[in-house]
């Protein structure tokens, strides 16, 4: 795509971004404040409304109060003459007529007996009208009175009673002498709410929340029926708060539009807290505001786009041309025309890239010349080096094939680059077939024993980047499916800066060595076994020889033949347990729930008479658990501790202190055996779990010993999934250390 169609494509993306979120933001803050002006508008309406309502029943009030103060009526009821009551009852037929709209007016003395009724009750008993009784109540204690909405007694109609106290005007005290009371016809309250005309809705309530008017016909059946307390919109009038707000509608679940005022009364008529609302559906209310801020926004938008449209052009043929024309240049240029030069003239960066191009352009000549004689002598020189480089690779490569061992090495993706022609010999395959391919595709390290495979030691090469052994018993698989028993290492092959990028890996056929040490090992087998019978003999002689009647000195001999016996049987004992280690067989280890600690404790019983002869004290950690059961076999780890704490006591000094003790440990459990002995050469410490080895300074204090024991308790632990090693400084001590997995605990 071109630069100028991406341009366009930019500033038209751009123009849709700003111009859709401009106009979107101009809709929504034009819809909100024509919504707000259309809110105070309806608020506006009904305060006007409940102003209207309160006049009117100011102006009732005042009727009434007129009513009260005609005399006419007071002479009625100061004289009780008939003629003069029937004068009276005129005048309130004509006030009926004139001030209305009425239910009906009454008059009554003090003591409430209805003497004038334009409804002709005259003589009604008012106890049994509860809101003309409470009128007559509050006004003959001299109170000017009007109730709540309430339903007549008389007509069953909606009504407010109105009722003013009759003075008697000539009296020196002023007195109340009667009552003048009036139902208002609540219709003509009415009538200012329909002049609220659809979809406005009008309602409204009594403090309580009950509804006692509507614009429509449906909402007066609802008068002093249905209690609309619990509303959203009511909470908000209950709190005195004249408010516009979009809230849940009173006559469903869409939004509506709603305003609430609170009756404030008018001059002496204070109001009874009534509560208008006016109520008009969203849909309804906004739906020209929203049409008009969505013409004004649409309007925003195509104004937008068109700046955009003037500013890309104006751009394009400002800086986009200048730059198009440097490109256009720069590939002639890369298609080799060396002659080509700008004519940009202007003196802002378009102008300051052409004299750059140009400039390039000559420099690029001279470069080129250049390069190409460099080229030409490093060419000669990198020949010379190939021809050296093939005859090094010659050397090496004759080196690699006169080794002994078979050799391949790997690259970091674990691929043979390198198979030696011993290799192909050992395995069957050839580097062809070899070459390329994943080690493990080709050649087969298994574990003799159960066949597993034994790569170990090559992964630990790439990854550790350590020089890994090839475990004992190793057996390599070769091409016809034949095994051949290999032993050597794998070395990582690292860069300058210690980076691994490779392994070569050494191997060799030792067939003939597993022939001799199988020689070796069945040879000390049948030895040791021919051995046990006449070491048996011997010792059963020598007890009894020891128990029948002899001599000092002939006991003494007896006893010295007996020690070397037991010697020579522990010796036995010891080569016939290396043996079975030699063969791959271990140990037959049963496992059983033991007390370690109780058995560690009875070992050192055992060996305290050996201590005692040397003074040595045999001590038990006090932070070692007073018991701790391991599933373990007894016999094999009795025998553990029994060589360890027997070669501290044969190797410490008199008067010294053996220390035992374990240690608890989040995954393991940790013995030691600790003594103040010759301790161990550091030069030898390397040899010391090995077969029949014995250190130098060892040799000295004690001739008598085979070499086997430590190799036997490293079998032993390394069979329990455990593992030994010592620390030790030579002429100070040394502790041997044995670990379990904390699995082995029960």
């Amino acid at each position: 795509m071109k630069l100028t169609n991406k341009i366009l494509l930019l500033f038209l993306v751009i123009s849709l971004l700003f111009a859709g979120s401009g106009s979107y933001f101009v809709f929504l803050n034009l819809r909100s404040a024509l919504e707000k002006e259309i809110g105070k508008q309806q608020l506006q309406i009904a305060k006007q409304i409940i102003e209207e309502i309160d006049i009117f029943l100011y102006e009732r009030l005042q009727n009434i109060k007129t009513i009260g103060q005609a005399p006419p009526i007071i002479e009625a009821i100061n004289s009780g003459d008939a003629k003069l009551i029937a004068k009276a009852k005129k005048k309130v037929n004509e006030f009926f007529n004139s001030t209305g709209p009425w239910n009906q007016l009454m008059a009554m003395d003090a003591q409430g007996k209805v003497f004038l009724c334009t409804l002709g009750t005259e003589n009604e008993d008012i106890t049994k009208n509860p809101g003309v009784f409470a009128a007559f109540q509050a006004a003959i204690k001299g109170q000017v009175y009007y109730s709540d909405l309430i339903i007549s007694y008389e007509t069953s109609w909606p009504t407010v009673i109105f009722a003013y106290p009759i003075r008697d005007v000539e009296a020196v005290d002023n007195s109340v002498i009667g009552v003048v009371v009036g139902e208002l016809a609540w219709p003509a309250v009415l009538e200012y709410l329909e002049k609220i005309q659809e979809p406005v809705t009008a309602h409204l309530f009594n403090r309580e929340g009950v509804a006692i008017g509507s614009n429509g016909e449906e909402g007066r059946e609802e008068i002093l029926k249905e209690n609309y307390s619990d509303q959203e919109f009511f909470q908000y009038s209950r709190n005195g708060e004249q408010y516009s707000k979009v809230i849940k509608s009173t006559e469903g679940n869409f939004k509506s539009l709603v305003a609430g005022v609170n009756e404030e009364g008018h001059l002496t008529y204070k109001g009874n807290n009534w509560i208008l609302i006016l109520e008009t559906p969203v849909s309804s209310a906004f739906a020209s505001v929203t049409i008009g801020a969505w013409k004004v926004g649409l309007f925003v938008a195509v104004l937008g786009i068109i700046i955009m449209l003037f500013l890309y052009f104006l751009i394009v043929r400002i800086f986009i041309n200048p730059v198009l024309e440097i490109s256009s240049a720069m590939k002639k240029r890369s298609g080799g025309d060396r002659d080509l030069r700008l004519k940009i003239k202007t003196k802002d960066e378009t102008g300051q890239m052409s004299e750059s191009f140009n400039q390039m352009a000559d420099k690029l000549n001279d470069f080129y010349h250049n390069l190409e004689e460099k080229v030409r002598a490093r060419t000669e020189e990198l020949n010379a080096k190939k021809d050296i480089l093939a005859e090094k690779k010659a050397q090496n490569d004759a080196i690699l094939a006169g080794i002994g061992d078979g050799v391949f090495v790997l690259d970091t993706n674990r691929r043979i680059i390198l198979f030696n022609p011993v290799a192909e010999k050992i395995s069957g395959f050839t580097a062809k077939e070899a070459m390329g391919k994943e080690y493990d595709k080709v050649l087969r390290f298994v574990f003799e024993k159960d066949g597993t495979i034994n790569d170990v030691f090559i992964k630990e090469a790439m990854i550790k980047g350590k020089i890994t052994q090839m475990a004992n018993h190793t057996l390599l698989v070769r091409k016809d499916g034949t095994n051949v028993p290999v032993a050597d290492s794998a070395a990582p092959i690292k860069d300058v800066s210690g980076k691994i990028f490779g392994c070569v890996v050494v191997f060799r056929d030792v067939t003939k060595e597993r022939e001799i040490d199988k020689m070796k090992t069945e040879f000390i087998s049948v030895a040791s076994h021919q051995l046990r019978t006449p070491l048996t003999g011997i010792k059963w002689f020598s007890e009894l020889l020891l128990k029948s009647k002899l001599n000092a000195t002939t006991k003494d001999y007896i006893r010295q033949i007996s020690i070397s016996n037991e010697r020579m049987v522990r010796l036995v004992d010891d080569l016939l347990n290396v043996s079975r280690i030699e063969a791959g067989k271990k140990f037959d280890i049963i496992l059983k729930n033991t007390d370690i600690v109780s058995l560690m404790k009875g070992v050192l019983k055992e060996q305290m008479p050996g201590a005692e002869k040397k003074h040595i004290a045999l001590v038990c950690d006090k932070d070692a658990p007073q018991e701790l059961t391991l599933t373990v076999d007894e016999l094999k780890m009795r025998q553990v501790f029994q060589n360890l704490i027997s070669n501290a006591i044969k190797y410490s000094k008199d008067k010294t202190e053996i220390m035992i003790g374990c240690d608890k440990k989040k995954d393991s459990i940790t013995f030691f055996v600790k003594d103040e002995g010759i301790g161990i050469p550091k030069h030898q410490q390397g040899q010391i779990f090995n077969k029949f080895f014995r250190a130098e300074n060892a040799l000295t204090v004690q001739t008598d010993g085979t070499g086997l024991g430590l190799y036997i308790v490293k079998s032993i632990v390394e069979a329990h999934g455990g593992k030994v090693w010592f620390e030790s400084i030579e002429n100070k001590g040394t502790t041997f250390f044995i670990s379990l997995p904390i699995k082995l605990i029960k």
